[in-house]
């Protein structure tokens, strides 16, 4: 009882204090050092501890390039991003040319600085798997996601025997499925040059070796709808029919253990033949990034079931 009014006597206190004394309103804003009232315009308070920064930024890019802090913490880099970098630079901070002596002393530093940061087999391999993550255009948070799923690869010494790039395709699919970004087996292959069944072994055995729960594949098709539907310009209102079908075959079982892309693609060329804006097999299977046969098949197993 005793705790609950001593809070009542606290918010009272903090109200009181932001509330304005000569017209009561609570409308206080800080501004350069004072608190004034929006209301009647009165200072409240002057001579306040500013904390935004001295320097003035006009576009986006001024508020980086004048930003002093560093970038956060990321999981995509070896050392986290956290080491100190020694850079190499021929004038002092006064604009100053620097004697030959001090040149060659700061390029020895930053040379030794940029040797120790990699010093270990484990740091290296970890170095090169983020620098080939690096390529792939992805969110931050799934780049996050899988760089974390590499460096437990590596500490669990499930990288014994399978190349760099293959476990790190792997990982980014791992990552993908658990964060729900719609990417699939052959974008990533196509964009590492490695086989979509080196891809799956490995994605296996990181699931496998460190105990991860995965999504249902099965929901992954009403995610490609509007991204084949992209591609080809559909109509809104056949996308809509798209997701209200799919919803109504997921009862039956159709989409289970089939490639979600596959669905997506099928149920979209099934939808758009009764309307105006039909596509041909081929352009919905170029879209969807499988074949043709697999539109042919799922539309007609699709059609079998719509069938009274």
């Amino acid at each position: 009882m005793k705790e609950v009014i001593m809070k009542k006597e606290i918010v009272e206190k903090i109200e009181l204090e932001d509330r304005c004394p000569n017209c009561g309103s609570t409308n206080t804003v800080p501004e350069n050092g004072e608190t004034i009232c929006r209301s009647c315009g009165l200072v409240i308070s002057e001579r306040n501890i500013d904390l935004r920064p001295e320097w003035q930024a006009f576009t986006p890019e001024e508020n980086i390039s004048r930003s002093r802090i560093g970038s956060p913490p990321t999981h995509t880099l070896p050392d986290k991003g956290l080491s100190t970098i020694i850079s190499y630079f021929s004038k002092d901070a006064l604009g100053k040319q620097l004697s030959p002596a001090t040149r060659r002393k700061m390029g020895h530093l930053s040379k030794l600085q940029k040797q120790s940061n990699v010093h270990g087999n484990l740091e290296r391999n970890i170095s090169k798997a983020m620098a080939i993550l690096s390529q792939f255009e992805l969110p931050r948070y799934v780049k996050e996601t899988a760089a974390i799923y590499y460096q437990k690869v590596v500490l669990e010494r499930i990288a014994r025997g399978r190349t760099i790039k293959a476990l790190v395709a792997a990982c980014i699919f791992a990552a993908c499925r658990k964060t729900g970004y719609p990417v699939s087996f052959h974008e990533i292959s196509r964009e590492y040059n490695v086989s979509i069944k080196l891809i799956g072994n490995c994605f296996k055995q990181i699931v496998r070796k460190l105990n991860l729960k995965m999504p249902d594949a099965d929901d992954d098709a009403f995610k490609y709808i509007p991204i084949i539907s992209a591609k080809l310009d559909i109509y809104q209102p056949s996308q809509i029919l798209a997701a209200k079908l799919l919803e109504r075959l997921k009862q039956t079982g159709f989409n289970c253990g089939k490639n979600p892309q596959g669905v997506a693609g099928a149920i979209l060329y099934t939808v758009c033949l009764g309307t105006f804006d039909s596509r041909t097999q081929r352009e919905i299977a170029e879209a969807a990034g499988v074949s043709e046969a697999t539109i042919r098949t799922h539309s007609k197993n699709l059609r079998k079931l719509m069938l009274p």
